[in-house]
């Protein structure tokens, strides 16, 4: 972003939550596709507990990165 221009970059790690969605239900199967049985089963009842108590979600890291394009003249 520096090397083409943009002024004031500012880089950090940011943090998505979802709690419903495209996004939850592949982040769901990329999980208990990495799960062994006994792992699975643990999953699959924390999960039911989350869900009557509304509070389940899936966060994800990405990075983010912003900054000013300098105007002309």
């Amino acid at each position: 972003m520096i090397a083409v221009g943009l002024k004031d970059v500012a880089m950090l790690p940011q943090w998505a939550s979802h709690k419903e969605g495209e996004r939850l239900a592949y982040l769901h199967d990329r999980i208990i596709g990495l799960l062994k049985p006994d792992e699975l089963t643990e999953w699959r009842a924390a999960l039911e507990r989350a869900k009557v108590k509304g509070t389940f979600f899936i966060s994800e890291p990405y990075h983010c990165a912003v900054g000013i394009k300098p105007g002309k003249g």
